[in-house]
Order: structure tokens, then C-alpha cells, then sequence
């Protein structure tokens, strides 16, 4: 009895093994249509909206002497309004926001958008929603705690500017989208500009 088990066990592993051979030579088509998509992906950070104000003589005398900085910024990470069109037809509108809890950490796009085969007018745009005014805080100047800590402030802002999603981004492209091709949309971090990657 024991031996009839063990044969028939042998039996349905040969059975299995030949047949997961068999499968595994068959043809498999992940997308068996002919249509191809435009893919945007990117990440990248929000600028930060500030307000900035310079501090009265009796509100610096309130504050602790490490503590005491002439110009007090307050604000909030940008959202931005994405529009996508294909030829003349608009595929998506909607406002990205960063990650995290105050919207601070970096925005990601994802979005694919499928297509028949051919040529397609491709229009991304991405603006920043939030008006920015000017700065007239005269925030480079010595604040007074170090001989260039307004200098260091101002620079600091400076890049994370650089650093930010600029406040407009577009790109108008004329695309040939092949038999199951996808056309990559990313932005450009060198050159702070979107692009196509066929």
C-alpha cells in the first residue's frame, strides 16, 4: 500500500513538471491590443509659499536672544493644476499636492493615458496654483544674530527654490505612438523642463 503511494506521488510530480515545462514555452501577450499610452511620471518637490514680515523692536524684546530674528516667514508647500491633452481632446485636469501631512514632501505623478497607434499633438501643462507676491522684507540684510545670517537666509531660500517645481511647466510635442510603445513624459531635473522619451 505504501509503495502504490509513493508511485502515485511520483506520478502527479512528473505530470506537474512537464506540464508547468509545457506552459512555460507558451506565447503570452501582456497587452494583447494593439494601443500604446503616454506615461507621465516625475517627483518632485513644491515650492514653499512663504509671508514674510520684519519683527517690531518690542516683539524682538519679547523673544529669548537665540531666538531673535528680524524677519519671520509663515507659510505652506504650492499646489499645482495639471491639464493633459491629446490632440484636442483633454485626457486629465486636476490639482497635485505633496505628500505628507503638510503637503511639504515631494509631489509624484504617475498617470498613464492609453492611445491607438499614430500621431498625436501631446500638451502637458503644470501650474502653480497659489499667486506668490514680493518679497519686501529685505530679507538679505544682517538680522543681526551672525554678520551674514540674513545672507545665509536669503541663500538657503534661494535653493530650495531651485530645488522646487518651477511655478510653469508645459510642453506642446508632436508624438508618433507605435504598436504597443509607450511615450515617457518626465520633467528634467538638469534642465528644469518636461520631455518626451520614445
Amino acid at each position: 500500500m505504501k509503495r502504490g503511494r509513493q508511485v502515485v506521488a511520483w506520478g502527479v510530480a512528473l505530470l506537474a513538471t512537464l506540464g508547468l515545462a509545457a506552459l512555460s514555452r507558451a506565447t503570452w501577450r501582456a497587452h494583447p491590443e494593439p494601443s500604446g499610452a503616454f506615461r507621465l511620471t516625475w517627483s518632485a518637490r513644491p515650492e514653499q509659499i512663504e509671508t514674510c514680515r520684519r519683527l517690531s523692536e518690542a516683539e524682538l524684546a519679547e523673544r529669548p536672544v537665540h531666538m531673535r530674528q528680524e524677519v519671520m516667514c509663515e507659510g505652506a508647500a504650492a499646489t499645482y493644476r495639471l491639464q493633459v491633452w491629446l490632440g484636442e481632446h483633454q485626457v486629465d485636469d486636476e490639482v497635485l499636492r505633496g505628500g505628507g501631512l503638510r503637503s511639504d514632501r515631494p509631489i509624484y505623478v504617475l498617470r498613464d493615458y492609453p492611445a491607438p497607434p499614430g500621431t498625436y499633438r501631446l500638451r502637458v501643462e503644470m501650474r502653480r496654483v497659489e499667486s506668490v507676491a514680493e518679497d519686501t522684507t529685505g530679507a538679505a540684510a544682517d538680522t543681526g544674530m551672525s554678520l551674514d545670517r540674513g545672507v545665509r537666509e536669503a541663500e538657503e531660500r534661494r535653493r530650495r527654490r531651485l530645488e522646487a517645481v518651477p511655478a510653469e511647466l508645459s510642453l506642446d510635442e508632436t508624438v508618433v505612438l507605435g504598436v504597443r510603445r509607450v511615450a515617457l513624459v518626465t520633467w528634467d531635473t538638469e534642465t528644469r523642463r518636461l520631455r518626451v522619451v520614445k
